[in-house]
């Protein structure tokens, strides 16, 4: 039991203060019982329940210690940049079962003990924890080796901006971890992932944003998620990293994800995507600016989407891919379940060829490729459910401006919108002028040059 360790240990938890005028220092504990604050000027106070500790110093560097009983104590809600120091370990405290928000906003930590969580064997939550401490410039490598208990690492480290490594094995007792969604989030110094650093969480189910805008990291290990088959999503994950390529085979054994929302997004050096990448993943819903903003992505493999049948939305997937010419065929034909392709290429500025057949999309409600240098359109029967459709500034022929204007007509929608001007599109002429006059007739929003 953590009461036997609390016990054996003699030495209160303290901490250091730096003052640099009269002012209060404070923060707050839940579900106190007789925990007792030694302020280290000669007074100490007696807190109970829910409360805010609160302190008139002078001007000094003060060491503060506790003992006691609580459920948690947070620094955050109080006046945590005038926290500077965590001596020790968690000592002579008993009960703690949370963590979260402790350090949070404390900007002038420089350095965390090893093993400060030892003796708090009941934690279960470290969501933000250190978030916010913007000097603190490494994580010690046994920080969590005694916190089996512990399920949620969200935000834990979030915006430590000074932070420039992750310890191999720092989540390895954590076995019962099921959330790193923004852990490591803006941690800009960070450089390098450990290999193997989520081996032993078996019952994860996300990783959103866990390293979101970390853009330092240049590199994924491989198999960094083999050991993680419960995680339904990856949306975020490496939201503005810098690397060149994606490991093969990264999200093989993930199959219960269903979100890849920006997973990639921003990652302007990336070159290239696997083949195969998803090809594990049958459970997709989403796809949403996957790879929005890979300025320097250079191709998409083929088949890249062919398991993921019961994708829904394509929104925003190659945004800004600048550097993207073609698109590969049958990219989306096993893809029928999609109702959004919006922005799916846009802005992908040397991307020519032809829009592909969207016959096969029964449900497709909204189509806005613009931006791009499309020179061609392949005769489509379109559902009635498509409504609003945009081939702004591209470079379609007069068939082409022609022939998707027959077929939005023949599909026989009411009310919505089509926009085929811009870029060197052209005017529509003959049955396309026919078209369009007959889908005006139906209350539809027609701009053509």
């Amino acid at each position: 039991m953590y009461g036997i360790y609390a016990n054996t240990i003699d030495t209160d938890w303290m901490l250091g203060i730096r003052i640099s005028s009269p002012q209060d220092f404070s923060f707050q504990v839940f579900g106190a019982t007789d925990l007792i604050v030694d302020w280290g000027d000669g007074t100490s106070n007696l807190y109970s329940g829910n409360e805010v500790c609160s302190h008139g110093y002078a001007t000094a560097n003060y060491t503060m210690s506790m003992s006691g009983s609580c459920d948690s104590i947070n620094f955050y809600n109080g006046t945590p940049t005038l926290l500077t120091g965590v001596l020790n370990k968690i000592s002579n405290i008993e009960g703690i079962t949370s963590s979260a928000d402790l350090f949070q906003g404390c900007n002038n930590l420089k350095s965390i003990p090893n093993g400060l969580f030892d003796h708090a064997l009941l934690i279960s939550s470290f969501q933000n924890t250190f978030e916010g401490c913007l000097t603190l410039p490494s994580i010690p490598s046994r920080l969590f080796y005694n916190n089996i208990s512990a399920s949620n690492f969200q935000i834990t480290f979030g915006w430590c901006r000074a932070l420039t490594s992750i310890p191999p094995g720092l989540f390895d007792s954590n076995v019962n971890a099921t959330t790193f969604a923004a852990t490591f989030i803006l941690c800009v110094d960070v450089p390098s992932i450990p290999s193997g650093l989520f081996d032993h969480n078996p019952l994860v189910t996300t990783f959103e944003q866990t390293f979101e805008s970390c853009n330092s990291i240049t590199s994924i290990p491989s198999g960094l998620f083999d050991n993680n088959p419960l995680v339904t999503s990856f949306a975020g994950t490496f939201n503005g990293c810098q690397m060149t390529s994606i490991p093969s085979g990264l999200f093989d054994n993930n199959p219960l994800v269903t979100s890849f929302n920006s997973t990639f997004a921003l990652c302007d050096e990336l070159e290239s995507i696997p083949s195969g990448l998803f090809d594990n993943n049958i459970n997709v819903t989403d796809f949403i600016s996957t790879f929005n903003g890979c300025s320097n992505l250079k191709a998409i493999p083929s088949g890249l989407f062919d398991n993921n049948t019961g994708v829904t939305n394509f929104y925003g997937t190659f945004y800004g891919c600048g550097d993207l010419s073609s698109i590969p065929d049958n990219l989306f034909s096993n893809n029928t379940a999609v109702t959004l392709f919006v922005d799916t290429f846009t802005s992908c500025s040397l991307l020519s060829g032809s829009i592909p057949n969207l016959s096969p999309f029964v449900s497709l409600q909204w189509i806005a490729w613009t931006a791009c240098r499309f020179d061609g359109y392949n005769a489509s029967t379109l559902p009635a459910t498509l409504k609003t459709v945009s081939f702004h500034n591209n470079n379609l022929p007069v068939l082409s401006v022609n022939q998707i204007l027959i077929d939005l007509d023949t599909a026989g929608a009411v009310g919505g919108y089509v926009n085929l001007s811009g870029g060197t599109n052209s005017v529509p002429t003959g049955l396309g002028v026919a078209a369009k006059n007959s889908l005006l007739a139906k209350a539809w929003t027609v701009i053509t040059k």
